[in-house]
């Protein structure tokens, strides 16, 4: 493989699966598209193959569930291109205060955007602050900094209740594809159960 060419992980083609479908809301395109761009976006996140090797080797992502003709073209242009043209269309028409949250996919724009506005904030960095005083809590309760207490993790970061089935999809990926003998879960997903 030539050195020019970047590996894209599960999670990065996930990312701006998910990017898509924010900015998608924020249009106010059809919730069946961002829904599926979502679902796609999850199902790629938790997949125990590289999907770049995949797109690679010409695979049918559409035997995937939630991945349809549409989203695998749009997975395909960003394994081999690097990046999604109506992704990057959507961002050049996007506000700075949007951009801003579309680096967080499991925000949600609308509800960010209302904060921004009440609390009189533009960034990120005051949106970490206003949830660290409370104020978030404070003015919208505590469902709205739950939503976005987790929204700020950042992706590579995965919540425990959520890391069950990448923890499958991961031990059956080294058993079968990486020839691992043996495989067990540690850190803090292992303690969960203890």
């Amino acid at each position: 493989m030539p050195n020019n060419i970047q590996i894209l992980t599960n999670a990065e083609i996930a990312d701006r699966l998910s990017t898509l479908a924010q900015l998608l809301s924020m249009e106010k395109a059809n919730p069946y598209k961002i829904k599926a761009y979502r679902r796609a976006s999850n199902t790629i996140r938790v997949l125990g193959e590289s999907v770049d090797e995949l797109v690679r080797s010409s695979a049918d992502l559409t035997v995937y569930s939630g991945i349809g003709e549409a989203i695998s073209g749009a997975i395909r242009e960003i394994v081999l291109t690097g990046s999604l043209a109506s992704l990057e269309k959507l961002r050049s028409n996007a506000s700075p205060e949007l951009l801003s949250i579309s680096t967080y996919p499991r925000l949600d724009p609308k509800r960010v955007l209302r904060i921004f506005k009440k609390l009189h904030i533009s960034s990120v960095e005051a949106l970490h602050e206003a949830l660290e005083s409370g104020a978030i809590e404070r003015i919208f309760g505590s469902r709205t900094a739950q939503h976005v207490r987790q929204g700020l993790v950042q992706t590579g970061a995965v919540l425990l209740y959520h890391a069950h089935d990448l923890v499958l999809s991961i031990e059956t990926y080294l058993l079968k594809r990486a020839g691992a003998v043996r495989v067990e879960a540690v850190g803090d997903y292992r303690r969960r159960w203890k």
